[in-house]
């Protein structure tokens, strides 16, 4: 009856909790001498007014003086009960069973061997096969035949049985004494039911197809943690290779005290427990596998006709030490480079390989290794990336102060880099010679006109003085890069640039620049706080790539954002920087630093007209070259200054459509930039604007195309330029559309299909294209990670198990099942019941009262 009421009156809170747990339901009052007042009134109450209802209406019939009567002392009593406050209190122990975890590893390496095993961990996965459970495992694993047939099992089959059969029988004997529960960890990490044994033996094929191209182990343990808050977490099996390709490490997230902390913070004192044990079930052989693997590849995003770019190819490999092999450049299939390598086994090699492009559009590179005969996995003997050919060479304007570190090596590099046709200019040169500052310009033969800037496509300005770009000067800059497109790259230095130049009233430079510069007092004792701020020699600066700048051209290292940020985030440290201290409005930050004075733009970008303008805030960005050569530092003064440069479209009235990354992982995001004008040339001005994403399927006419999406892209800073994004999801080729005039409308898009990543065309529609590919990472190591697997089983006291030592779990565990007290109040009166009483009681007096022409 109390459980029948207590749903009656509050089904949505307590009242469906209170039945589930078991206890008994007592019922408290917060106000007792309220309800003892009422109580006590309640009969003198009735009989006052029962009396003055009898002198005042002798004319009203006695049964109706009685209703009148009951309705206001009820009323005065439900008033009195509420401000007695009543509640009820549940006092129940909880049984609680300690959780077991079982993480299965669903990536593509477990589409991989599980063997050859040795003679001593055979005894383990031919177990598996032995249908008579009776039978002797050694026994099963003498024959040839069983061996073959347990050498031949993938790493998702051996899972399979694992589940099917060893950890099933385990469940089903501990169900009293634990929680199971399944995680399946993939790129992303999902629970999941323990399938029956008729679906758990089933196919293979299907549900490999549907393997992650990830494995987001240390995440998986993380989740477990956080799903197991306010339960004893016993221990969690690992039916894994242990490999970990995305996401934190399962040591960092198992090591740290943090994180079991803030999982288990909700537990009682009686359940305060040590780290739970790790069970890892060893799924593979121990023996590394002999493969040889490319495991990155370096090369420029963009390139020109007649350029010859340095392919940087890292090769690793295990089990061919000393082995000579050749490895391979390919442009679309057809060999144009080769290199020999000695392998060194156990560590990673690079070979540096040369391209020059054949001719103008997108291509295919790969480097490639040649299979070795028992090579088992060929898979990832080869990678690829796609690079952008370009027909005209990068026309850019080099003017520098002095000759300071970065100087001394981005000039070599853009020396070298024959995609481009670089004019330097040396401040100090020119003043060493004698010429005095009122002539720098002059002597230095700087464009003195917008048009003669425009015959560039990037000017590059370092830390010079004010007087080397005087203030004519610097107004035909602006006007070539608002009104021709032209790209500024400015990068600071401690003594003049950009805080000499900000604090002239009126200068046309300073509005092109990104970010606002903050005026400091130089402290006398140090130059180097002129024009920045200086990091003290125990803390020294490190740069914070934003998630704007992870998929940003000038940090494109790979086609995951995730693994571009933590690259660049790397680089080594510094001590100097300018005192950005905020973005202008409509600019986009690609890196952060962080100081005494507060959090900095380091590196940031917007548009100014129809040009667009970096700033980089260090003159440190040589130090990226230590210990690992010019690879990083040539790569993004590369990559930023032909984002930054003009580009085919922008010095006219036309619309043009960039999106970057051009290749990318599946559910990473793509960037995507507008310049757009109507038909007469003039730039847009709405605050927002529509493209059309659609994925290509005209190469495939089977492909049922999916539906085409809408992606809205926001005015950033200046009128025409948009900037927006969005995730394509599956792989393949997506084509991304803007039609002026019907604001993309899907179809209209007139421009031609093209691979390319920057289309533009005059008053009609412009369209790019990017390739959604699978990650390769899975593929890289073809031995199974033992050694992870064994320290993680160490570090929480527990062991790696063979597949015939599953039945060992619950003797290895030594939690049981714990009660815990439990204790729940809720308001008796605050719920519909009490609301009807009231307004029935209420209704019930007026009614009375009209029938009798009281009111």
């Amino acid at each position: 009856m109390t459980q029948w009421w207590l749903h009656l009156i509050a089904p949505g809170s307590y009242g469906a909790e209170f039945p589930l747990l078991p206890g008994g339901v007592t019922f408290h009052w917060a106000r007792p001498g309220f309800l003892w007042a009422g109580l006590l009134l309640a009969l003198p109450l009735m009989g006052w007014i029962y009396a003055r209802h009898r002198r005042n209406l002798p004319h009203v019939s006695r049964w109706a003086r009685v209703v009148m009567t009951f309705c206001r002392t009820s009323l005065f009593v439900l008033l009195m009960l509420v401000l007695a406050g009543p509640f009820v209190r549940l006092d129940s122990v909880v049984t609680h069973k300690p959780v077991i975890a079982v993480i299965r590893d669903v990536s593509q390496s477990m589409d991989m061997s599980a063997g050859p095993f040795t003679t001593a961990e055979l005894a383990g996965p031919a177990s598996l096969l032995s249908e008579n459970k009776n039978d002797s495992a050694d026994a099963t694993a003498n024959t040839s035949g069983d061996k073959r047939q347990t050498n031949a099992l993938t790493r998702w089959q051996v899972s399979q049985l694992v589940l099917d059969k060893p950890l099933r029988a385990v469940r089903e004997a501990s169900a009293a004494r634990f929680d199971w529960r399944l995680y399946e960890a993939g790129r992303e990490v999902q629970p999941a039911p323990f399938a029956p044994p008729e679906v758990a033996t089933q196919s293979t094929a299907a549900t490999q197809e549907k393997l992650s191209s990830e494995t987001a182990l240390g995440a998986a343990i993380e989740r477990v943690f956080a799903d197991a808050a306010g339960r004893r977490l016993a221990a969690i099996v690992l039916l894994t290779d242990g490999r970990n390709t995305i996401g934190p490490a399962p040591l960092a997230v198992m090591n740290p005290p943090e994180v079991k902390a803030s999982a288990q913070a909700a537990l009682p004192a009686p359940l305060a427990q040590a780290s739970p044990q790790v069970l890892p079930v060893a799924i593979g052989t121990r023996q590394p596998q002999a493969d040889i693997a490319v495991a990155d590849v370096l090369a420029p995003g963009d390139v020109a006709m007649g350029d010859a770019v340095a392919v940087l190819a890292t090769v690793q490999s295990s089990g061919y030490d000393g082995t000579q092999v050749t490895v391979r450049l390919k442009e679309d299939g057809k060999e144009v480079d080769a290199a020999t390598l000695v392998l060194a086994a156990g560590r990673q090699q690079q070979v540096t390989l040369t391209y020059e492009p054949s001719a103008v559009g997108p291509h295919m590179l790969e480097a490639a290794v040649d299979v070795q005969g028992d090579e088992p996995l060929k898979a990832n003997n080869a990678r690829s990336l796609p690079v952008q050919v370009g027909a005209d060479r990068l026309r850019v304007l080099y003017v520098e102060g002095y000759p300071r570190w970065d100087y001394c090596f981005l000039e070599h590099e853009l020396r070298r880099d024959r995609g481009l046709e670089v004019d330097s200019v040396m401040e100090s040169s020119l003043r060493a010679a004698g010429v005095e500052a009122a002539n720098l310009a002059a002597a230095a033969h700087l464009p003195a006109t917008a048009e003669q800037f425009a015959a560039y496509d990037l000017v590059m300005l370092g830390d010079i003085s004010p007087a080397m770009l005087p203030t004519a000067t610097r107004d035909a800059l602006a006007q070539a890069v608002r009104e021709h497109g032209v790209g500024l790259l400015v990068q600071a230095g401690f003594q003049h640039m950009p805080h000499e130049f900000v604090t002239q009233p009126g200068d046309a430079l300073a509005p092109l620049l990104p970010v606002t510069i903050a005026r400091r007092t130089p402290l006398p004792e140090h130059s180097y706080t002129r024009g920045g701020e200086l990091a003290p020699a125990f803390k020294p600066f490190r740069m914070q790539v934003t998630a704007a700048g992870s998929m940003q051209p000038a940090f494109h290292l790979f086609a995951s954002a995730s693994r571009n940020r933590e690259l660049w985030s790397q680089m080594p440290v510094f001590y100097w920087c300018a005192s950005a201290s905020e973005p202008r409005a409509g600019a986009e930050v690609l890196a952060r630093v962080e100081t005494a004075e507060g959090e900095y733009p380091l590196i940031a970008t917007q548009y100014a007209g129809r040009g667009r303008v970096m700033f980089v805030g260090t003159d440190s960005t040589y130090r990226w070259r230590r210990n690992i050569g010019s690879a990083l530092f040539s790569r993004f003064w590369g990559q930023a200054i032909r984002y930054a440069a003009r580009t085919k479209g922008q010095a006219g009235d036309a619309s043009y459509l960039t999106v970057y990354p051009q290749r990318i992982e599946p559910d990473e995001q793509a960037a995507v930039e507008l310049y757009a004008v109507d038909a007469s040339g003039t730039p847009m001005t709405a605050p927002t604007l529509e493209v059309v994403v659609e994925k290509d399927v005209e190469e495939d006419s089977l492909t049922v195309a999916a539906p085409a999406r809408r992606v809205t892209l926001r005015r950033a800073g200046d009128s025409g330029f948009y900037r927006g994004g969005f995730t394509p999801g599956e792989v393949g080729r997506y084509k991304v559309s803007y039609a002026p005039g019907s604001n993309a409308t899907p179809g209209n898009a007139s421009a031609p299909r093209s691979a390319s990543s920057e289309i533009s065309g005059w008053g009609g529609g412009v369209s790019a294209m990017v390739q959604v590919a699978g990650s390769q990472r899975e593929l890289l190591h073809a031995s199974m990670d033992y050694a992870l697997l064994d320290e993680l089983a160490q570090t929480t006291g527990g062991r790696v198990l063979a597949a015939n030592e599953l039945s060992q779990i619950e003797s290895l565990i030594e939690a049981t099942p714990t009660q815990v007290r439990r204790v729940v109040e809720a308001e008796a009166w605050d719920n519909w019941l009490t609301l009807v009483v009231l307004v029935g009681l209420y209704c019930l007096d007026v009614g009375v009262r009209r029938v009798l022409g009281l009111t």
